[in-house]
Parts: structure tokens; sequence; C-alpha cells
């Protein structure tokens, strides 16, 4: 799995960024704040609208098993 900074477009235009898995664009994120410093790596911040089947049927991931690939 690859997470990515997805650049937008509509024809020629740039509408803005987001987030993508895989080159698939992640489903319901409302907004991409990207927040940059010189001394830091960059971080970006996305909010997702939540409705109620997310809610009611989360996920589990068990950290003790997770393991990050690069």
């Amino acid at each position: 799995m690859k997470a990515q900074l997805a650049h937008l477009y509509r024809g020629e235009q740039f509408m803005g960024y987001a987030i993508a898995v895989d080159g698939q664009l992640v489903e319901r994120q409302v907004s991409v704040d990207i927040s940059t410093n010189p001394s830091k790596l960059s971080t970006v911040t996305v909010v997702f609208n939540l409705d109620a089947e997310m809610a009611e049927n989360p996920v589990r991931v068990d950290l003790d098993e997770f393991k990050c690939r690069r």
C-alpha cells in the first residue's frame, strides 16, 4: 500500500490536493491542508466526512501486529 499526495486537475486547471492510496483517491475527503516548515518534514492534515455506516462498522487494526512497509 502506497499513500501519495494527489494533484487534482479539471482539464488543464489545477483544483487542489487530495490523498490517494495505490493511485486511487481515498473517499470522503473534505479538505487537505499542507503545512511546511524549513527545518522539519512537511505534514498533511486531511479531513473526512464520517457517516453512520463508517461509525457503526469500524475496522480493527492491531498495532502490535502492524508493520509499515516501504
